[in-house]
């Protein structure tokens, strides 16, 4: 990699020695190899979080945007549901 850069890191002795047996284990070539996944993965999982974030914040202000809630029948709808299931079980 020429755009590389060399850091030092340090770790827990646990996890220290996880990475050390990654290593022996043929899982990894190197120590650096370890860090670079485990980076890699911790970034992946960062972007996830902040398209996840993105989306609810999108739907949020969509729900805010339509206006304030209507009033509903809650028997009325669980009647709708019932009879739906019902058409659906005959079907």
């Amino acid at each position: 990699m020429s755009d590389s850069r060399r850091i030092t890191v340090t770790l827990p002795e646990p996890l220290a020695e996880a990475v050390r047996t990654a290593v022996k284990s043929g899982t990894y070539a190197s120590t650096s190899d370890v860090v670079r996944d485990a980076v890699a993965l911790w970034q992946s999982q960062a972007d996830e979080r902040a398209r996840e974030s993105a989306q609810l914040r999108k739907a949020w202000d969509e729900g805010k945007a339509s206006g304030a809630a209507r009033p509903f029948d809650i028997k009325a709808i669980i009647g709708r549901a019932e009879a739906a299931l019902k058409t659906r079980r005959r079907a």
